[in-house]
């Protein structure tokens, strides 16, 4: 077990940090190390700086401080071993100081986004510095106005790039293998003649987790350009996995959604829409449920298990037809699809109830916290339909009496 080392950020200040990037870049460190540790404390005196050298008073054991939260420290680079309820100085200061609570655990980063953000955070967020394992591992997630209501949001958090002329990522996963990511935005805008990813991990061997949950992944550009969604490359037993997750492409025909070589890939309650290819991958073991994947040119490229989804291709098994639009199916189905807005649009959605179970790989809701299921069965996408029973009759005859 590892405890989560929790980090708060918020554009207006009034958290640990003001951007995500600075929060990866001031705490990335070796989290798998028996050398860094996470300890409570009751309170600072002071202000303790990210990477002081710091020492206890008691046990004269001593660490670099990545960084310092009211209740929590990290620490990495420990000699010795520090104890409970002693006092750790910052070397070299007279008044930066915490009394420990504990004698420490191994670490879980975690960047916690808060509060709206007026403005996107902008250019590429290259992700390495960390060293991580299915235990001590990255988890950044955004949480009450930070996290957008399953529309692409101008006020919640976002990181967004332009890729102009040569190829760009939004989120460059370079050496951190494991991480989860949920209830983020990224954008990558491609001009023309340019390409890019709104997230790509590079050839990242050694059994690379990434996890995308409440996600929505967006592209924008013309014909000219090829801009992607997501990209894993991992040759050694590597994992991607989506759930709940939104895919939109920029309905230009060009870039794929979905690519993956990792050995394994797994997409849930999704919702991909406006690519050239929706999912593609090579060499994966698949499982694609309850996935909404419309409007591109081709849905799916391959695919073990292609099951309870709704596509213009007709693929997998328990499949929904939605016929290329051929009459109104998307309208029908979403509530603004051209704009961006997947939600079911009502009960007649050809997406209502044509779902499987999913609960045992861990989905209980959809991308905006709305429980799974509404009614008798699941949705299709990344949405629930939220599902209003009608009133009894007894309710049904005292309306009639008021009326």
């Amino acid at each position: 077990m590892a405890t989560e080392y929790t980090c708060i950020i918020k554009e207006d200040g009034s958290g640990r940090y003001t951007s995500a990037k600075t929060w990866w870049a001031n705490n990335e460190c070796n989290l798998t190390a028996n050398t860094t540790l996470v300890f409570a404390h009751g309170g600072t005196n002071g202000n303790p700086s990210d990477g002081s050298s710091v020492l206890g008073y008691t046990s004269g054991s001593s660490g670099t401080l990545k960084s310092c939260t009211n209740t929590q420290a990290l620490v990495t680079l420990i000699t010795g071993n520090f104890q409970a309820s002693e006092s750790v100085k910052v070397i070299g200061a007279t008044q930066d100081n915490f009394t420990l609570s504990d004698t420490g655990d191994s670490a879980i980063a975690v960047g916690e986004i808060q509060g709206s953000w007026a403005s996107p955070e902008s250019g590429e967020w290259r992700l390495d510095g960390f060293v991580t394992n299915p235990t001590n591992y990255i988890k950044v997630y955004a949480t009450g106005d930070a996290k957008h209501n399953g529309i692409y949001s101008a006020t919640a958090w976002r990181i967004e790039s332009i890729s102009d002329g040569s190829a760009k990522n939004t989120v460059y996963i370079y050496t951190t293998k494991y991480a989860i990511f949920d209830g983020l935005q990224f954008k990558m805008t491609a001009q023309a003649g340019s390409s890019g990813y709104a997230l790509y991990g590079a050839t990242l061997n050694t059994n690379t987790q990434v996890y995308l949950n409440n996600c929505i992944i967006a592209c924008a550009g013309n014909t000219t350009m090829y801009a992607s969604g997501v990209r894993i490359d991992d040759a050694d037993g590597g994992l991607l996995e989506l759930k709940n997750c939104i895919v939109q492409g920029p309905a230009t025909g060009t870039g794929n959604g979905i690519t993956s070589t990792a050995d394994y890939l797994n997409v849930y309650n999704s919702t991909i829409y406006g690519w050239k290819t929706g999912i593609t991958e090579s060499g994966c073991t698949t499982v694609y449920k309850n996935c909404a994947v419309f409007g591109n040119v081709t849905d799916f490229s391959n695919g073990d298990t292609i099951d309870y989804c709704a596509s213009d291709d007709t693929a997998g098994t328990n499949y929904v037809d939605l016929k290329e639009n051929a009459g109104g199916e998307w309208a029908a189905s979403f509530s603004d699809h051209a704009n961006g807005d997947f939600r079911i649009k009502d009960t007649n959605s050809l997406l209502y109830e044509e779902g499987t179970d999913l609960s045992g790989v861990g989905i209980t809701d959809d991308i905006i916290g709305t429980s799974r299921p509404q009614n008798t069965n699941w949705d299709i996408g990344a949405f629930e339909l939220i599902f209003e029973s009608p009133p009894a009759a007894s309710a049904r005859r005292r309306m009639f009496i008021m009326g």
